[in-house]
């Protein structure tokens, strides 16, 4: 019995220290993380003027996914060349909309390709900047 419970005590430190390597672990790779999402929130302060930056946070507020979608793009672009300035409000606009506009004619053409030269990508961004 003695052998036994010594085993079974062996075993069952060997598990917790296991898990506690497991947890450690874990908590290396959620400080990697976010060490990551504060260097990209740092790099996009960095890149957009304010109102560019307030209108980003407010994309966030209703979707996170489509703001990290956007971060992504604008730091890609920059890793390109294509970004060498600040952007602006306007220039963001440009870079959400025409994408989306380019989706939306895209799924028109298969549905409705009568109706589909009303809703040109071209046209719904100068009708968006029109009203800006």
């Amino acid at each position: 019995m003695d052998a036994r419970e010594e085993a079974q005590a062996r075993q069952a430190a060997q598990m917790q220290a296991g898990q506690e390597a497991q947890m450690q672990e874990m908590q290396a790779e959620k400080q990697k993380q976010e060490q990551a999402q504060n260097q990209k929130k740092m790099i996009i302060r960095q890149l957009l003027e304010p109102e560019a930056l307030e209108r980003l946070q407010r994309i966030a507020l209703v979707k996170k996914e489509k703001e990290e979608v956007i971060e992504s793009a604008i730091i890609m672009k920059v890793q390109k060349g294509e970004i060498t300035t600040k952007l602006d409000d306007a220039s963001l606009v440009r870079m959400i909309v025409i994408p989306f506009a380019m989706r939306i004619s895209r799924k028109l053409v298969y549905l409705h390709p009568k109706r589909v030269q009303s809703y040109l990508p071209s046209r719904l961004l100068a009708r968006h900047l029109s009203t800006t």
